[in-house]
């Protein structure tokens, strides 16, 4: 018989990179009224297909519900035969856990709600951001507004821009400093004494990519805390540290150290191509608004 071949271990970037989420997570369940992950949340109404969330951070059932009758109304809606549309039964706004995560287009827990209609959804709302259209939970809104200016942004500049391939080496270094990190999610989202806050956890040195960045500026411009958890960990021993974290896992890790938090509160003045990128409001939105070729492809007709 073989011998197995030894488990690799670790990086100690991954090792304190957990550690930090799960010391800043541990704080936020005792210092704020709700919080949530929001590295995965890309799309409105979510909290039907994710047990992990809830109405706080994501539209309501009643929002979900006049958000459909909009889209039924619309040229958004064309998969379905009028009369066979899902979001006409109760049974669509139930929770669908057992969706797969793969966008599908139409078979997606029978006449339940389906990732295919989370994106057709979203896509709606984004592109009718500025019209007067209520209930809405505007600070999800937001942040999806700003994540499709930074998937939009991307996919408008030419490919010589992003194609390092044909770039000297200093042009390839540059490119990969400018793109590093892309998209650039955030890692929660808490409520606290009504207000929203948009954290990211860092720990020891470790900086917001350009991306965070934009995160960050547009939710304070949109009247929302942007904060940096800076979590400061010291450790004399890295090889005991990830032999730790690997075997016994994050919590047994963090029991041999003593991390210090450091609660930062976003400047504009932190990154400057971010300022420039969101300071000019009517062109952020006017980019995340874009549409493409590939938006609504395979859209052009309905399942009998």
């Amino acid at each position: 018989m073989k011998n197995s071949k030894p488990k690799k271990l670790p990086t100690i970037q991954k090792v304190l990179g957990d550690m930090g989420e799960n010391f800043v997570q541990e704080h936020l369940s005792t210092h704020s009224d709700s919080y949530v992950r929001a590295d995965g949340i890309d799309y409105l109404t979510l909290h039907l297909l994710r047990k992990d969330l809830n109405e706080n951070f994501d539209y309501n059932i009643g929002a979900i519900r006049s958000l459909t009758e909009r889209c039924r109304n619309s040229s958004k809606c064309v998969r379905f035969d009028p009369s066979k549309r899902p979001c006409l039964k109760d049974e669509f706004y139930k929770k669908n856990y057992n969706a797969i995560s793969a966008l599908d287009w139409h078979d997606t827990g029978d006449d339940k709600f389906r990732y295919y209609c989370a994106t057709k959804l979203s896509k709606l709302e984004i592109m009718s951001y500025l019209e007067d259209f209520s209930p809405r939970n505007q600070f999800i809104l937001d942040y999806l507004m700003c994540s499709s200016f930074i998937q939009n942004y991307y996919y408008s500049k030419p490919n010589a821009e992003k194609n390092d391939s044909y770039m000297t080496a200093l042009q390839q270094k540059e490119s990969r400093k400018y793109w590093i990190g892309h998209p650039g999610r955030l890692d929660f989202f808490a409520k606290n004494e009504g207000e929203h806050y948009c954290i990211d956890s860092k720990v020891n040195s470790s900086k917001l990519n350009l991306w965070q960045h934009i995160r960050m500026n547009w939710m304070m411009k949109c009247g929302y805390v942007s904060q940096i958890y800076n979590v400061k960990i010291k450790y004399p021993d890295k090889e005991k540290l990830i032999k730790t974290y690997s075997e016994e896992g994050v919590n047994s890790a963090l029991e041999l150290v003593k991390p210090e938090l450091h609660i930062i509160n976003y400047n504009y003045s932190m990154s400057e191509e971010a300022e420039k990128l969101v300071s000019n409001r009517e062109k952020f939105l006017y980019t995340a608004q874009m549409t493409f070729p590939w938006d609504d492809a395979g859209d052009s007709f309905y399942i009998d």
